[in-house]
């Protein structure tokens, strides 16, 4: 909610982050869920990729899979939210984590 993504957009970062849709991520999911977060924050300034995003599903996990998650998101998506995960407790860990929980359910 915080990120301003459709909860497709959310639930398809957790598929691709996290195939096997466990509750709590481990240190390399959390990390790979932040940087399809940003990359689908930067979509958002592209009008052409609301649609995308709005939809989720496989074509935006395809996208997130192939193109996306190697690269680092554009300083442009960062202006504004730049996180520190390096320096977060775990409970911030666990409650970042349920965010993407209700975007993988759809609450």
């Amino acid at each position: 909610e915080q990120s301003g993504l459709p909860r497709a957009a959310l639930k398809s970062v957790w598929h691709v982050g996290c195939p096997e849709g466990v509750a709590t991520l481990e240190e390399d999911q959390f990390r790979m869920c932040c940087r399809l977060l940003f990359q689908c924050v930067a979509m958002q300034t592209e009008a052409r990729q609301a649609p995308l995003l709005e939809a989720g599903g496989e074509s935006l996990e395809r996208l997130l899979r192939k193109d996306l998650a190697a690269r680092p998101p554009p300083s442009a998506a960062l202006a504004g939210r730049t996180l520190e995960i390096s320096n977060w407790t775990a409970s911030e860990k666990v409650a970042y984590a349920k965010l993407f929980e209700q975007g993988r359910r759809g609450d």
